[in-house]
């Protein structure tokens, strides 16, 4: 029988410790856990269901606030880059950290995740001239986007340097807010005007591809589940390749051709 991974069996302490507190307490909530937690009710939704996962760091402090006891699981062992990986095909999870998004406060745009990302190309400049000309974005409004992520914590000074505080993170919401919406919009934008490049070296540089199918809506949330596990491994992938030369989109959308 394969072993279980640490990250898996950590999380399914913490899943088993929420069915414990419901058993006890039929009207205990995942938004109460979750508060208890220190993160937002969708992460917690989708952490139940087996859709995200804590670092270890985070288990470690999710653990210190349920007042549970000491863990001993061994943080997970550095990643190496792809190339010099004798294991190709067990890729060791990416960071995600949530990162909750309301309406109506200082939240993450698409501007700050591109900014914030571009900082892990290897030839990044830390130049709000240069980086609003590789953008395609106004200088003034990228001055605004490190301002923010500076003062949020995601990318912190280093000397002449900007980087970033973790690998990545994500966007969680449990309904549609505005801020996801442009995110989405703007880099659905960004693949038409690729789309329209028609030269051999942009095509080359690309894959926009799509399908078009029936369904059941028995099998959507195991759908959307591997879609997200895909989207993960795709990043886990990238992110062990050397050099980081270039900065990439990838953008899945699945959506209904008529409502039934």
């Amino acid at each position: 029988m394969k072993s279980k991974s640490p990250q898996v069996i950590r999380n399914e302490k913490l899943q088993n410790e929420f069915k414990r507190r419901k058993k006890v307490n039929s009207r205990y909530s995942i938004r109460l856990f979750a508060k208890e937690c220190g993160v937002s009710a969708a992460f917690m939704s989708y952490f139940l269901r087996g859709k995200r996962s804590l670092s270890y760091d985070q288990y470690i402090e999710v653990n210190r606030k349920l007042k549970l006891p000491d863990e001993q699981t061994a943080p997970p062992p550095p990643t190496t880059t792809l190339k010099n990986d004798r294991h190709l095909g067990q890729y060791k999870s990416t960071e995600f950290v949530e990162y909750p998004v309301q309406e109506n406060s200082e939240s993450i745009t698409w501007m700050d995740l591109i900014i914030s990302d571009l900082t892990g190309v290897h030839r990044f400049k830390n130049d709000v001239v240069w980086i609003g000309k590789t953008l395609g974005i106004p200088p003034h409004l990228v001055t605004d986007s490190i301002e923010k992520l500076i003062r949020l914590k995601i990318l912190e000074v280093h000397g002449e340097k900007l980087k970033k505080t973790r690998k990545k993170i994500y966007l969680s919401t449990d309904k549609s807010v505005q801020n996801v919406r442009d995110y989405h919009r703007e880099l659905i934008t960004r693949a038409l005007q690729q789309l329209d490049k028609t030269d051999s070296q942009s095509f080359e540089n690309r894959l926009i591809t799509g399908a078009s199918f029936t369904l059941s809506p028995k099998v959507l949330t195991e759908i959307k589940k591997r879609m997200n596990n895909f989207t993960q491994e795709i990043v886990d992938l990238a992110s062990k390749s050397e050099p980081q030369a270039s900065l990439y989109q990838l953008n899945l959308q699945l959506f209904p051709l008529f409502k039934p």
